[in-house]
């Protein structure tokens, strides 16, 4: 072991293509990308440890490249810098391409312990292939995630939404959509194109076993329900799966390819979004009072409506559904109506400033701040003439109480009741009951665990709008719960 420090430059946290310009070199008959993987911190860095260099085309977006190839070094025990060479197909380089460096440091038992927190542009575009510098920090690892899961993160199989193309050789059936999500934890939820099923995996290397769990049980009409049942068989069969160019495809034993997925793309721009929730730093609140907006261009530019002031600001996302918003600039009016208008916008702005991770889906778009919580949740604007929005899909009251909190978007949950249910508020959950809910099919915006009891919370029936899922007699839709 030894103890090492090195003083770099600052490292940009952002996840996307940054940093400065080079020249393009000019390529050889056989070419390398070269330079050193560094870092900052003092720390013991196992005598076994291995860095991996990865040269990937992110013409797509970080979280959607394709590894072009990679280098593997023993570190021996020494400290940084550690130089590489990742060789390339100067052929194969295509100039209107982006490409770019990502590395990671593995220990003996392949915990990562070191990767990027950024892409170092290479290559094309005014960029060199020499003398770069990756920056690599370290990994808080979890102790309760596996060196497979890790792996499973450094694959890219993590962190993305997977709509399936492909099924045994043929596409889903109209209007059914099957996809997948892989956490961190070993838990793989989704929905087989009928009901929201669950299931547990693991991974070693390229290699892949899937355990087929729970799931509801919602009758659908053919080929919906047979498709569903070829879908859970063929992930039980899975021994394989690779990733190449936002494709992931899942393989038997035989190596005969049974699933076929794509990323599902969660964009911001092309939409008008409208604030429905947001952080006032101390709990989530409702926007009340005047329309708060946002729109997002794809140039990266931003802007909106505060209640009182237009906004502008430039934003980056990146792998996993990153973004970062640089500072806002706005107006100066001053307003006094609604009473609480300046100390509104004042709090939204800061709460739109600490988004960390968004999601977009459906009608819904939820940004995270760094805690975990919502930062702001929005809903795609209504055009002039509209009717009012629908209430929030998620009271702030319940949000702010539960320890584990799963919001839906618009359709995505319902649930059935065949008879009458007693109905609570966020104030009287666990207690007495506060009224009664009629029979019948309802949205759902949120589901909670609290007072070791799963709540349900519907959509537009005021505040007395809790039920108990004992009450519910049976479920529709995408109604997978999970921690907030």
């Amino acid at each position: 072991m030894r103890t090492i420090m090195i003083v770099l430059a600052n490292l940009s946290v952002a996840i996307l293509l940054a940093g400065c310009t080079r020249p393009v070199q000019q390529a050889a008959s056989t070419g390398s990308v070269t330079g050193d993987v560094i870092y900052t911190v003092q720390t013991d860095l196992p005598d076994d440890a291995l860095v991996t260099v990865q040269l990937h085309d992110v013409t797509a977006g970080a979280g959607d490249s394709t590894l072009v190839n990679q280098q593997q070094l023993a570190t021996n025990g020494n400290p940084p810098p550690y130089a590489f060479g990742v060789p390339f197909p100067p052929a194969g380089i295509d100039q209107s391409h982006a490409y770019g460096l990502m590395a990671f440091i593995q220990d003996a038992a392949g915990h990562i312990i070191f990767r990027s927190d950024a892409v170092v542009p290479v290559l094309t575009q005014g960029n060199s292939m020499a003398g770069i510098e990756v920056p690599v920090m370290p990994v808080d690892r979890n102790p309760g995630v596996s060196t497979e899961q890790e792996q499973a993160l450094a694959s890219g199989l993590i962190g993305e939404l997977w709509e399936v193309v492909s099924l045994n050789g043929d596409p889903p059936a109209a209007d059914t959509t099957i996809t997948a999500q892989f956490g961190e934890d070993g838990a793989l939820s989704g929905s087989d194109g009928c009901n929201s099923y669950s299931a547990t995996y693991a991974v070693d290397g390229a290699a892949i076993t899937i355990q087929p769990g729970a799931s509801t049980a919602m009758a659908c009409p053919e080929p919906a329900m047979t498709q569903a049942t070829d879908y859970m068989a063929a992930l039980a069969a899975a021994t394989r799966y690779a990733i190449d160019g936002g494709m992931l495809t899942l393989a038997d034993a035989g190596g005969a390819t049974l699933l076929t997925y794509r990323v599902v793309e969660q964009s911001l721009a092309g939409a008008s979004w409208e604030a429905i929730l947001f952080n006032d730093g101390a709990a989530v609140v409702s926007a009340t009072g005047v329309q708060i907006t946002v729109a997002f261009s794809a140039d990266g530019q931003l802007s909106g409506f505060g209640g009182c002031n237009e906004y502008a600001a430039t934003y980056t996302t990146g792998a996993a559904n990153a973004i970062q918003i640089d500072p806002l600039v706005a107006t100066q009016k001053a307003c006094t109506e609604p009473a609480n208008v300046m100390e509104q916008e004042s709090q939204y702005f800061v709460a739109l400033q600490s988004a960390m991770v968004y999601q977009a889906q459906g009608e819904l778009l939820e940004m995270q701040n760094g805690n975990g919580q919502i930062a702001v949740q929005f809903q795609r604007t209504r055009g002039q003439g509209a009717s009012p929005a629908a209430a929030p899909p998620i009271d702030p009251d319940i949000y702010n109480k539960m320890p584990a909190t799963t919001v839906f978007a618009p359709g995505q949950c319902s649930v059935i009741l065949d008879a009458p249910a007693p109905a609570y508020t966020s104030n009287t959950l666990g207690g007495q009951s506060s009224g009664e809910i009629a029979a019948g099919i309802y949205a759902v915006g949120v589901a909670a665990d609290y007072d070791s009891s799963l709540w349900y919370g519907l959509n537009d029936l005021g505040a007395t709008s809790y039920i108990n899922s004992t009450s519910v007699t049976a479920t529709e839709g995408d109604c997978s719960t999970g921690a907030k």
